[in-house]
């Protein structure tokens, strides 16, 4: 019988294949952020916030920008076919490998904006999605940004065979709807996690301003936009973890929290020093504080305690001198961080209450100080 001795690049092919297909399919779960990953990043916002993420995200385990090839098949994995990876801006799925000329590595933020060809973030998964090649050379290294329809170079959906949902301008590129909070995702990711520290890196920023330096890039607000309009997906958060557990040991931070970008940028709008406190992460609008607990300020300047229910903050409050009107008490009431569980009522009947330990917003307990009487809120009548 007549043995057919098999090249040793197709065995090595094989056994490569066989490896990522068990690697793909052993990550098929979204595992929960590991616990206290983020905890120096507590309390902080701008670039206080961004620092702190960046030291937790720097230093991540290098792979090779060859290995990329493989990584793709795991990490843009069309689920529905195993061995095939989905294109970014195309959405298609292929047997994806650069070795035919037809497909290659998109860097979203673009070598030519400040990526080197022999640092870490050449070859950083969360920068890096799998392309056509004439689709990489139809994008080079415009921004990302909603196509202007006016502009001269306006290019709409449909002009792109190989990508026919993208649309373009003289300057910028506007992927398909699927893709645009990702995207936003990843350029936070980068404008963080890279600040020149690095060898063989710069310190990569994004802006509004469309007269780019060659470390930029935009439109930051547009890119807020999508992050807010295209919230983070399973597939996503499967991403991240993938590229955690199987390849770099970090993650990107707003994909884990979202809030993150906010934060950030816009520090002053999203977390109001109502009266102090510090934000709790993973729990969007809620800050806690030593003396008043956990409150939430999404709807400032109402506010909703944990334990005493909706209230409203007075703008003659500071952080140490709070006058609220308690919605369950139907009173303007006044307290400070040493008083904070005696609460001082305004109105008809004004004077010190004593807030009890087990309170809870539909039924709280309070003692006068005056006549030593127990009431509860809503019920509101004194009782022995």
């Amino acid at each position: 019988m007549k043995i057919m001795r098999l090249p040793k690049t197709y065995i090595l092919f094989s056994l490569l294949t066989s490896l990522l297909v068990a690697l793909a399919t052993a990550q098929t779960t979204i595992e929960p952020v590991p616990e206290n990953f983020y905890s120096t990043a507590e309390g902080k916002t701008g670039s206080d916030l961004a620092d702190a993420l960046h030291d937790i995200i720097d230093g991540h385990t290098f792979i090779s920008y060859s290995q990329t090839d493989e990584a793709f098949l795991i990490t843009d994995q069309d689920p529905s076919i195993g061995t095939n990876a989905i294109l970014i801006y195309s959405r298609v799925s292929v047997p994806f490998t650069t070795s035919t000329g037809i497909y290659n590595r998109e860097h979203l933020w673009p070598r030519s904006r400040g990526i080197s060809d022999s640092g870490p973030d050449n070859s950083d998964l969360f920068n890096l999605r799998p392309s056509f090649v004439s689709t990489n050379s139809d994008r080079g290294n415009l921004i990302f940004d909603e196509s202007d329809v006016s502009d001269s170079g306006y290019r709409p959906p449909g002009s792109f065979s190989l990508a026919p949902l993208v649309s373009s301008d003289s300057d910028s590129w506007e992927p398909p709807d699927e893709v645009k909070g990702a995207i936003a995702r990843s350029m936070f990711y980068m404008a963080v996690r890279y600040d020149g520290s690095d060898g063989a890196t710069t310190d990569l920023t994004l802006t509004n301003n469309l007269q780019l330096s060659s470390t930029e890039l935009g439109a930051l607000d547009t890119l807020l936009a999508w992050h807010q309009q295209f919230p983070v997906t399973d597939r996503e958060r499967l991403r991240n973890q993938i590229i955690f557990n199987n390849f770099q040991g970090n993650r990107n931070p707003f994909i884990d929290f979202p809030e993150f970008a906010d934060m950030i940028y816009n520090p002053t709008t999203t977390t109001p020093d109502v009266f102090g406190g510090t934000t709790i992460i993973g729990f969007s609008g809620w800050r806690s504080s030593e003396w008043y607990l956990n409150y939430n300020v999404d709807f400032w300047p109402w506010i909703f305690h944990d334990e005493h229910g909706w209230q409203f903050v007075s703008e003659d409050s500071t952080e140490n001198e709070i006058f609220l009107w308690d919605l369950g008490l139907g009173e303007w009431i006044f307290l400070t961080p040493d008083t904070y569980r005696w609460i001082y009522i305004f109105g008809e009947n004004p004077g010190w209450i004593f807030t009890f330990d087990d309170n809870m917003p539909g039924q709280r307990f309070f003692q006068r100080f005056d006549d030593v009487s127990i009431f509860s809120v809503p019920a509101g009548l004194p009782t022995n």
